[in-house]
């Protein structure tokens, strides 16, 4: 037997074995978890009551609103020289994971929602170089994701065997990607049918569940010969491999060390990470397939529900109960049908009433409803987290600090979450900077803080070293931030006057603490460009044209316009021709940055009655006319550089 052929049949024992071990978790915690959230009714007896409150929804719709915020992910230097290079790779982060690009922020929603109703949010992230540079990460179905049973549920990189299920691909796609074994590919399409409808579920029709109650069928109709693929990775003699095989016929179709695929050694054979990562809501150091928040309150929502049905019987049954008639006294039964302004003939015996020709069932009540079900909705609130406060449903004459103390709990429980959701990120931060090093050809265009505010600058692969990776806005945090935050604003408030304090430090860290961003601070704290924002985008506009041409000279060009450009020409790794026309253009705008700050000054030296309000029109030596102008009437720097007559250093 081939090397080959071993790893297959042994690739296809653990996906056997990993597919029967998860399948008692499907039955008993998976399925009652969709039936509560996509509301599928439980069959009952005819003229029972068989309400749904949608309380499932309701719960894990507020429980991502808890948790909706994705960490910010954030890349530090190990030392001071590397400080600008953590910026530049933080910065392409956000880049890759933007609603314009990758969107993660949305898959992480999504996958909070797997995780409150499976346990578990699974993603696989990998990056590519063909045709260009493109970062991947992709949300996994948990019904399409198998591991190892002896993984426990603290790092998936313990695991010997995973896999991906139901990943469908073309005959034609396989035949034009050279990854796939072609000799394979053939065989393989020798045995398929012309069938177009392909099966996504796996042998067990665990997914049957969720798609009847939603009206679907696992079978989809496809308009080419399509593969149904499992994507397994395996460990085979100490090494790292995967195994991609059909799964209807057991035939490999590639089969290759993980360590041809992803480049970064991380252990000392030189296999890399698992393409794989998870994070769990109630993680268990030996468990994988742990429980959700939804198992927490199943069987009280169940039981709200029952309370709730009875009580509705009971009501139906107390109003419009059962009765026996004497058929001689009321000879037609069906007149005794309540309807509006009906009469019903009787004939009683004489002397006797006729109500002695009727008698009703009587219903005993079924005791207090409402204090039963309180009792169980409280119970089911301590027990999840999520109570009334946390719902937006405080009491109006609640205290402040009773609400807050609700809330300081609810993120208390929701610790652990956290634990595990910033290490999965962790590691997920760790994989994407692997893919840049291995995909990354061209330089990254990314906008980052600069001296003057954002600015547009460069990653390129020499940036990419080793940094330290740290979650932070985590909602947990957050909450137990929230008092901390408030007295520091209390308190630098109160001081800004004070003076052994540093003032403008004060107000930085004053902004800083209200939320302000970091380029929000620099822009209000500029005073010096003040105004400017418009002349400073154009200068940035000016820049990007002269990588390829020629810019027209500005004419409402100022100092901070020309720094803008000489600055560009200082940061940016430029060649030589560009260099030249940028500090070319800057040369030409100087006459007009003079004219106009000349300009600028007799404006402001006319408004505080030092000057006439004219302003002629600037001419000859502007350096001349500043030095006449009444004493401090321009601060440096900008008074010395229009002196200079030369460009701002």
């Amino acid at each position: 037997m081939s090397i080959n052929d071993t790893i297959l049949e042994q690739s296809v024992k653990e996906y056997q074995a990993a597919l029967k071990y998860r399948q008692s978790r499907v039955t008993s915690s998976w399925h009652p978890n969709e039936d509560l959230y996509y509301g599928r009714k439980s069959k009952k007896l005819k003229g029972r009551h068989n309400v749904l409150l949608g309380e499932m929804q309701g719960f894990v719709e507020t429980l991502l609103s808890k948790v909706d915020d994705p960490p910010l992910v954030r890349f530090e230097p190990q030392s001071e020289a590397d400080m600008r290079k953590a910026d530049k790779v933080s910065a392409a982060w956000d880049i890759d994971s933007s609603p314009t690009h990758g969107d993660w922020r949305a898959k992480d929603l999504l996958g909070k929602k797997m995780a409150a109703l499976y346990g578990r949010c699974i993603m696989k992230y990998f990056a590519e170089s063909a045709p260009k540079y493109k970062s991947n990460l992709v949300l996994i179905d948990p019904y399409d994701f198998l591991i190892d049973p002896m993984a426990g549920g603290e790092s998936i990189e313990d695991a010997e065997f995973m896999g991906q299920d139901n990943i469908f691909k073309s005959v034609y796609d396989l035949e034009e990607d050279e990854r796939y074994d072609q000799r394979q590919v053939e065989i393989v399409k020798m045995s398929m049918g012309r069938d177009k409808e392909n099966e996504t579920d796996n042998t067990y029709q665990e997914k049957g569940n969720r798609d009847s109650i939603l009206g679907y069928r696992t079978a989809k109709y496809r308009s080419e010969e399509t593969v149904n693929m499992v994507e397994w990775y395996t460990t085979y003699k100490g090494e790292r491999y995967i195994c991609a095989f059909d799964r209807v016929h057991s035939t490999w179709l590639r089969i290759e060390k993980l360590s041809d695929i992803f480049e970064t050694a991380e252990y000392p054979n030189g296999d890399p990470l698992w393409p794989f990562d998870s994070w769990a809501f109630y993680p268990d150091p030996f468990e994988f397939w742990t429980p959700s928040p939804a198992d927490q309150v199943r069987d009280t929502i169940a039981a709200k529900s029952i309370l709730l049905n009875q009580a509705l019987d009971n009501r139906q049954y107390r109003n419009f109960g059962m009765k026996a008639y004497d058929t001689r006294v009321f000879k037609n039964p069906a007149l005794l049908e309540p309807r509006w302004g009906g009469i019903v003939p009787a004939t009683p015996d004489s002397g006797k009433d006729v109500r002695s020709g009727i008698y009703e069932f009587q219903y005993p009540d079924v005791g207090d409803t409402t204090n039963l079900y309180n009792l169980v909705d409280s119970t089911q609130a301590r027990a999840s987290g999520i109570t009334a406060s946390i719902q937006g449903q405080a009491e109006e004459d609640k205290k402040v600090g009773v609400f807050e103390g609700e809330v300081a709990q609810a993120s208390d429980r929701l610790g652990l979450f956290e634990k595990s959701y910033g290490a999965f990120w962790i590691r997920m931060g760790k994989r994407w900077v692997n893919g840049l090093k291995e995909h990354l050809r061209e330089k990254m265009a990314i906008k980052m803080l600069g001296t003057r505010g954002l600015e547009w600058s460069e990653l390129i692969r020499e940036d990419l070293g080793e940094y330290d990776i740290v979650i932070q806005g985590l909602n947990a945090e957050l909450f137990a931030d929230a008092r901390k935050r408030k007295t520091k604003l209390e308190v630098l408030a109160a001081n800004l006057q004070n003076p052994n304090m540093n003032p403008r430090l004060s107000l930085e860290k004053l902004l800083e603490t209200s939320g302000f961003e970091k380029y929000e601070i620099k822009e209000l704290l500029d005073t010096a460009n003040e105004g400017d924002q418009e002349i400073l985008a154009e200068a940035a506009e000016e820049n990007e044209m002269m990588l390829k041409k020629d810019a027209q000279p500005n004419r409402g060009a100022t100092t901070a316009h020309i720094q803008k450009h000489i600055d560009f020409s200082r940061d940016e790794d430029l060649k030589p021709e560009v260099v030249a026309r940028v500090m070319a253009h800057a040369n030409a705008e100087m006459d007009f940055a003079r004219k106009n700050l000349a300009k600028k000054v007799f404006e402001e030296r006319a408004q505080a009655g030092a000057l006439p309000g004219f302003m002629p029109e600037a001419t000859g030596d502007v350096g001349e006319m500043v030095e006449n102008i009444p004493a401090t009437p321009l601060p440096s720097p900008e008074r010395q550089r229009l002196q200079a007559n030369t460009l701002p250093a």
